[in-house]
């Protein structure tokens, strides 16, 4: 209560409507465009398909040669392309009678593309009966400033035969990370089931982490050196350097959706389903989720994720150490509350995503109304489709998509370490924060003013700090007194009055 009451004593004096609103993910183009479906049409010999389908092939990432029309489903507007590689994708995924497809388009002609992608996934969501959490999640990711997929609904066709309703999912390759990073030269790893980046972890080990880039250079001193800090950084010295290699704000962002929407197959909880990427430009890992279809209430492990507490979502008994080490940092143990409180005020609640998910609803119904293929694995009907939204079906379905929402919030708001949130003392939206957490204060700025010069005089004019502005809390001396911020170089100068 005492910090709360410090909070409302505090009267700041804006002289400048600067703001910045940081943008990771580009918007969406045609290709993702999820106000529309999409119709793709692959056209494939018949005994080429069959040999794709057959129980010795199904885990065989080899394409074969087919032929792809793109029809925008706004115009009408045809794209042919000819000559695309075309293969099953997905890991248990390809055991459903849904399957899953990625299509290559400069597989066998150098250059292809379509809408600037070189590569798509299309996705049959056979596990969601909602057809809508996998794009769900990313939209959530997208909100939250976190580098992830662009997704959209398209209706496929084989062949001439309707295969049913898929989510096209963006690639994670070199033309996603220069969209996201404004560079592509370090090395990306996918990493897979066992990947929690402990002791025992081999960094060479690809069926870890399988390098995606500069695979013929072969060089992984830095995810060495990652892992090394996670396990072996002393106490004194692992909040420095865990910063030097990894973007901790962007895995704080990310831990927050990933414990808000129930994404238990990811790394906290099942050490799977990420990607790494070593930013050439800072020098420093990304985290880049992937794969976020088992959320909103799917569970295929006896978990209730609607309830499960924010600051034990990972497996206990376990190691994490991108989880339990850095949240026992108190700096990060804030920001992560932090976005954790952003996520449940703003982009998971009923206000915001209920009319997003009606307009959704409406939009793909008439589509999953003729796939045959969407009741073949789990016996889904359209009951089920319309029902999925406000209650469980039981199975691997524990809650509706709405009532997962609604429980979600509540519990996580529960859940919030008041302490943590209201230590707050200044706070200007997409700019700036000032944290008081009892015996210390932090000092934190927005992406966009990275590095940017920040200065805090007195009232008689005297500089009492200096320094540079980073994403994360950086610890500081402050009195009590009135003091005014200055960024000189955007110009902006606020008043703050410490209590």
């Amino acid at each position: 209560m005492k910090k709360y009451q410090i909070l409302t004593a505090l009267t700041f004096f804006l002289i400048s409507n600067f703001v910045f609103g940081q943008v990771i993910n580009p918007p969406d183009n045609n290709l993702f465009d999820s106000r529309t479906v999409h119709r793709i049409d692959v056209t494939i010999p018949a005994d080429t398909m069959a040999w794709l389908l057959e129980p010795q092939n199904l885990y065989k990432d080899e394409y074969k040669r087919a032929n792809f029309t793109f029809t925008d489903g706004n115009s009408g507007a045809k794209t042919i392309i000819n000559d695309v590689g075309f293969r099953l994708r997905g890991n248990t995924s390809r055991q459903a009678d849904k399957k899953s497809f990625k299509i290559q388009f400069d597989e066998y002609v150098a250059g292809q593309e379509l809408g600037g992608a070189d590569e798509i996934n299309l996705k049959g969501s056979h596990n969601d009966p909602a057809l809508l959490r996998e794009a769900l999640s990313y939209h959530v990711m997208d909100k939250m400033q976190i580098p992830a997929a662009r997704t959209a609904h398209v209706e496929l066709y084989i062949n001439g035969d309707y295969r049913g309703l898929y989510v096209n999912v963006e690639h994670y390759d070199k033309r996603f990370l220069e969209s996201r990073f404004g560079n592509k030269d370090g090395n990306l790893y996918k990493c897979y089931y066992g990947a929690d980046l402990e002791s025992g972890n081999n960094a060479y080990d690809d069926g870890l982490f399988e390098l995606k880039t500069n695979k013929t250079e072969n060089i992984r001193t830095k995810l060495e050196d990652l892992i090394d800090v996670l396990n072996f950084s002393p106490l004194g010295t692992f909040r420095e350097d865990i910063m030097a290699i990894l973007n901790v704000d962007g895995l704080m962002r990310y831990l927050a959706v990933e414990a808000i929407v129930g994404h238990w197959d990811g790394y906290s909880y099942n050490k799977n389903n990420y990607y790494l990427y070593f930013n050439s430009g800072t020098q420093k890992f990304e985290f880049i989720p992937y794969d976020p279809d088992n959320t909103f209430g799917i569970d295929w492990v006896g978990r209730d994720w609607a309830n499960r507490n924010i600051y034990s979502f990972f497996r206990t008994g376990e190691d994490r150490p991108l989880v339990t080490r850095l949240l026992n940092i108190r700096e990060f143990h804030i920001m992560y509350t932090e976005y954790v409180n952003q996520l449940v005020t703003t982009y998971f609640n009923d206000a915001y995503l209920f009319p997003k998910i009606d307009s959704l609803k409406t939009l793909i119904r008439p589509y999953v109304v003729s796939d045959t293929y969407y009741s073949l694995d789990y016996g889904f009907s359209m009951s089920d489709f319309d029902n999925s939204f406000t209650q469980a079906l039981g199975g691997h379905v524990d809650y509706g998509l709405k009532p997962y929402i609604s429980t979600r919030n509540s519990s996580a708001s529960n859940q919030i370490d008041q302490v943590a949130l209201f230590s707050e003392v200044y706070s200007q939206p997409d700019y700036l924060k000032i944290i008081n957490d009892g015996n210390e204060v932090f000092v934190f700025g927005h992406q966009k003013i990275a590095n940017k010069e920040f200065m805090l005089f007195n009232t008689a004019g005297q500089l009492v700090y200096e320094g540079y502005l980073k994403t994360y809390p950086q610890r500081i001396n402050l009195k009590s007194g009135i003091y005014l911020i200055s960024i000189p170089e955007i110009q902006v100068s606020n008043k703050l009055i410490m209590p």
